[in-house]
């Protein structure tokens, strides 16, 4: 089962969750009735994107817990995965570091995921486990946050999540997921976050229960580590991956300084878009916090840029063709479906997440339910050329 992540939809109290839910959950079946999708051969999975103000609601009005239940039977439909990572407002205004806000250093945090975590557990049937909430590497390298809150507050966490388990036989886990600029951001640096949290943990096995790592492999294009040795490494040294998010990233190859310009309109001002540059001879990117900065660089700069790529975190539409000479990175995301063939033990939750249709350029732009259907469709058509899944 594939789920797809609703942070697509602008809403932040439940009221307006649940309205996306109706009017999206019968449009994205229709387009997948239409094209005979073997996505139906299993319930629709929804990577339900909930904000503070949503989280609280449902919690808070009577029923809606129980309706929510009673609208998922009846459309067929299962919450496996809830995001949160967005905190608050991900559609209006400027975005940016603020979606890095409040961090894993605050009450504000670890409140809001258990009220997710509770969610979860109280919508999702039995036999669908793993169920995982993802989160925020911890914080952003600009806040120079402290690692020791951070460490106290998800070693909580995992004690409340194994609560859980005792309670309800259900087993959630919390998958951190690194993204270019966060507290940790690529392979090792997240093996190294970890050990230090086991090495203070009270209880070190239920970090190794209940916390993982929610990979996007559009995040993981940027930083230009392949899932091959990503999703290798992580398994060496122990660490559960508990998610994988499948995206894409935006990549121009530069043969001349004017192939940047085709680069601006995707400069825009909501969202972070982490943006890495590999030269030549360089076997290193180096990252840049957002696009305008990277440009910037590289008009400083044109006498390198023949032959360097550019990586743009900006969530480019699974099987969408960016206008040439941009190109996309969904060879990343066939590797993943190699590296899970040749792992049959490896059983993470899968999920498509593109939620930046409201700042795409025309180009790229569809029907923003046959967008999220044909991402759907992709990736299970895609998964059943093999048997193991």
């Amino acid at each position: 089962m594939i789920s797809y992540c609703t942070n697509i939809y602008p809403a932040e109290s439940w009221q307006e969750t649940f309205a996306s839910l109706e009017a999206g959950i019968p449009s994205i079946r229709h387009y997948l009735e239409e094209w005979k999708s073997p996505a139906l051969n299993a319930p629709l999975g929804i990577g339900l994107r909930l904000s503070a103000k949503a989280a609280t609601d449902l919690l808070t009005f009577p029923g809606e817990i129980e309706r929510l239940k009673l609208w998922l039977s009846e459309w067929d439909a299962v919450v496996q995965t809830i995001n949160g990572f967005p905190y608050g407002n991900f559609h209006e205004g400027r975005i940016k570091e603020l979606v890095f806000k409040p961090d894993w250093t605050t009450y504000e945090r670890f409140e809001y995921t258990e009220k997710l975590l509770n969610i979860l557990a109280r919508i999702s049937p039995q036999e669908y486990i793993p169920l995982t909430v993802s989160t925020l590497p911890g914080s952003h390298k600009y806040f120079h946050a402290d690692e020791e809150r951070m460490f106290a507050y998800l070693d909580s966490l995992c004690g409340l999540m194994n609560r859980i388990h005792q309670e309800t036989g259900k087993i959630l886990t919390v998958g951190l997921e690194p993204e270019p600029m966060g507290h940790f951001d690529d392979t090792y640096g997240t093996i190294r976050f970890f050990h230090r949290l086991q090495s203070v943990s009270r209880r070190p096995e239920l970090i190794q229960k209940h916390l993982g790592v929610t990979y996007d492999t559009c995040h993981f294009a940027v930083m230009g580590e392949s899932s091959d040795f990503s999703l290798s490494a992580w398994n060496e040294y122990d660490i559960p991956v508990v998610k994988i998010q499948f995206s894409n990233a935006l990549e121009l190859n530069v043969s001349s300084p004017g192939d940047l310009s085709i680069l601006l309109p995707y400069a825009e001002q909501t969202y972070f878009h982490q943006t890495s540059i590999l030269l030549p001879d360089d076997n290193t990117p180096m990252l840049f916090a957002d696009l305008p900065e990277a440009l910037e660089w590289a008009n400083r700069h044109p006498e390198v840029l023949h032959g360097s790529r550019f990586r743009i975190h900006y969530h480019i539409p699974l099987g969408a063709t960016p206008e040439a000479p941009l190109e996309n990175t969904h060879e990343l995301n066939l590797a993943v479906v190699e590296y899970l063939r040749s792992h049959p033990h490896f059983r993470p939750v899968l999920e498509v997440e593109t939620y930046t249709w409201n700042v795409l350029p025309p180009t790229l732009k569809q029907d923003i339910s046959c967008q999220i259907a044909s991402e759907i469709d992709t990736m299970q058509r895609l998964i059943d050329k093999y048997p193991f899944l």
